[in-house]
Formats: structure tokens, sequence, C-alpha cells
């Protein structure tokens, strides 16, 4: 078993329209870098302001915003979300309520932002776990921080934060080109395919010939181009924030059913579904996933009655969909490797695919706050498990 996808380009990702193009990545426009201190002491505002008010960093001046908790610094990020740089307390209102205002911070979408931790209290000290998983930049006690320190922390920070934007805007300015050069492909492929089917039905009469021959190669040459198209075009456009909602699991197994159908006459393959329940997700995504597996578990078989069998299970407030086929398998060094990009052309003869049909599959359900993976044994089948949140919580990673 491959990682190819086994459905047509019409197929592929409809959600996601043709003209829909990659936003552009906006970098902050202001002429200074804004730093925010949220500290409960006036004095430590007082002091920062002093050993900072003058500075010149990375090309730019200060503009320094006070908070006096945590609660207020909320506030004035929310107004203020071009913010750099955080110089943050850990002990405010509560003994951890920096460290909780960092976990709010990324958990609101504030990423790019540099976090420098600041405590008064040279016994404290947090997690080094919490330190790593909320990408905190520095920690040091308040009287450590001289002015040069403290410039220097600051200085690494906002160089930090800079790159962050120019990675940013280069990514986009790649996807942006991508998508135009897809779109661009797809309109000549049409084309192509369009006049070699006029040319064909016109010389339909005439029976099997070398020239009718040629002519449904170049078609279903044109008919997989397009597809690789269409595939170029929704992998650019994966990184865009995917609409979700709460669903009901029967409404996207009937839907699933309903898609299958061509599949199942074609492979003379059974599918069997058991089990409901709601999750969060997208469920025009969420049902395309489910079909590339059941597709590629029904296609890459060998059975004399090839089947795939998917049940659900509820726990700690995760839904996971468990596809299971009766397959030719994958042998284990390979089951990461499925999920990787593997873009190709392939004879008519062989089954139609672009390669990326697994590809797109954890990238479309990773946008959702799912993940993927897959278990099998060669000669045995293959096991996908797709988990979803079944609230706003996220799926840890499998």
């Amino acid at each position: 078993m491959t990682a190819s996808d086994t459905l047509d380009d019409d197929a592929l990702f409809s959600i996601i329209e043709d003209d829909d193009a990659p936003g552009q990545a906006a970098a902050p426009a202001a002429k200074c870098w804004r730093v925010l201190i949220v500290d409960d002491d006036p004095e430590v505002h007082a002091a920062t302001r002093f050993a900072l008010g003058q500075c010149d960093i990375v090309g730019r001046t200060l503009q320094l915003l006070s908070a006096y908790s945590a609660a207020e610094g909320k506030e004035v990020l929310d107004e203020n979300p071009d913010v750099a740089v955080v110089l943050l307390d850990v002990v405010m209102e509560e003994h951890d309520a920096g460290l909780k205002f960092v976990e709010w911070m990324r958990g609101q979408g504030y990423e790019k932002q540099r976090i420098i931790l600041r405590t008064g209290q040279p016994g404290y000290a947090p997690e080094l776990e919490i330190i790593r998983n909320y990408d905190i930049n520095d920690y040091r006690t308040k009287s450590e921080l001289t002015q040069t320190r403290l410039i220097t922390a600051m200085t690494a920070a906002i160089r930090t934060f800079e790159q962050f934007w120019v990675i940013e805007a280069q990514r986009s300015e790649m996807e942006n080109f991508a998508y135009a050069l897809a779109h661009d492909f797809k309109q000549t492929t049409r084309q192509i395919k369009v006049y070699s089917d006029m040319l064909a039905r016109d010389a339909e009469e005439a029976g099997e010939t070398p020239e009718t021959q040629a002519l449904a190669f170049l078609n279903g040459a044109a008919r997989r181009l397009g597809s690789l198209v269409n595939v170029m075009s929704n992998y650019t456009l994966m990184n865009r924030p995917t609409p979700v909602e709460h669903v009901e699991l029967e409404a996207v197994f009937a839907d699933l059913r309903s898609a299958s159908e061509q599949i199942l006459k074609d492979t003379g393959g059974a599918l069997s579904i058991q089990g409901s329940g709601a999750c969060l997700c997208n469920p025009s995504l969420l049902t395309h996933v489910l079909l590339v597996l059941v597709a590629n578990g029904l296609q890459h078989n060998e059975s004399a009655s090839p089947g795939v069998d998917i049940s659900v299970a509820h726990d700690s407030g995760f839904c996971t969909i468990t596809v299971r086929d009766n397959g030719v398998g994958i042998e284990r060094k390979y089951l990461e490797e499925i999920f990787k990009p593997r873009m190709r052309l392939r004879a008519s003869e062989e089954l139609p695919g672009t390669g990326l049909g697994l590809t797109l599959s954890r990238s479309a359900l990773e946008a959702q706050g799912a993940s993927i993976w897959c278990e099998s044994e060669p000669g045995k089948g293959s096991e996908f498990r797709v988990r979803l949140p079944t609230s706003a919580a996220r799926p840890l990673a499998a």
C-alpha cells in the first residue's frame, strides 16, 4: 500500500474553491517595537522605562506599554496585537499568574511574541517543561537584569520576533506563487482535455486507430496532470484556518457510503461501519479523509473479498475512528513515510493517484486539531486511527 490517493481530481477537497488564493502575511507596520511590561510593582515599570526608554534596537525605537496585573496585560495585548516582546512577572495576583498568562497568550494565538520572564523571588523557578512548552525566551530574577543584560535579552528577543515575520512573509510569497502557477496550469490542462475530447468524438466513427489511441492517451495524461495541479493548489491552501463545527458522525458516514459506491463497485469490496457519536471537525474534510482511507484499503488489496471496517470509540473528550482493511499491509519502517509527499504521474493502466492522498489527509486533520496514525503488518492489512476532539480541546500527538 502506498501513499497514493485514489480519487478523481474533482473530489479533492471540494471545500476549497478554485479562486481562493492564500492571504498575505502582514508584518507589524509600526515604526517602533512595542514592548509590554506586565508587573504588579510600579517601581519595576519605572526602572524598566529608565533602562530601555532611550534604546534603539534593530533599527527601531521602543514603545513601552504597561500592565499591572495579568488581567490588565490581556486587555493591553488584545488592543496591541503587534507587541514584539512581553516582559512578564511570574508572581502577581497569584504565585503562578505569569505562567498562566503565558498559557493564555499561546492559546489565543499570540505565538510570535517573545516572552522574557522575570521574578523578584530568587528561590522560585518555573518547571523547565513549561518554559519549553510555551516558548519562553528567557527567565531571570529581576536583580540579574542589569541595564546591559536587559538590553541584550531584548535585542535577542526582537531579532527572533523579526525573523518570524520574515519567514512568514517568505512562506506566504511562496504559497501565492505556487497557487498562481497551479491556477495557470489548471487552465491549460482543461483546454487540452476539452479539445482532445472534441477530437476523440469526431474520430469515433473510424473505430480504434493509432490516432484515437493517441487521443485517449493524451486525454488520460491531461486528467492525471489536472489531478496533480488540483492537489498542488489544495496543498498550498491547507495552512488556512479550517472552519470546524460539532458534527454527528452518522451524517459523515452517510456521505461516506454514498461517495464510496463507485469504489465498492469497481473493487467488489465491502464497507462496514459501526458506531456513532459527535466530534468537532470539518465534515467535508473528514468525509474526504475517510474516503481516501477506504479507497486505499480496497484498491491496495489482494484479498478475494476486499473489505474495510470502520468503528468508533470515545474517551476523555476525544473520538477515535478506526479504519481497518484486509489489504496488503505496510512494513513498519514505512508507517510514517506513507504520510510524506510522493507526487508522481502514473500510467493509465495503474491505479489512479497523485501520491498525496495521505499527506493531504494528515494536513487536513491537523488543521482541525485532529491527528492520524497507522498500525500495520505486511499481508495482514492496515489499521488507520483518526483522533478528533469532541470539544475545543486539542488532541495529544499520536
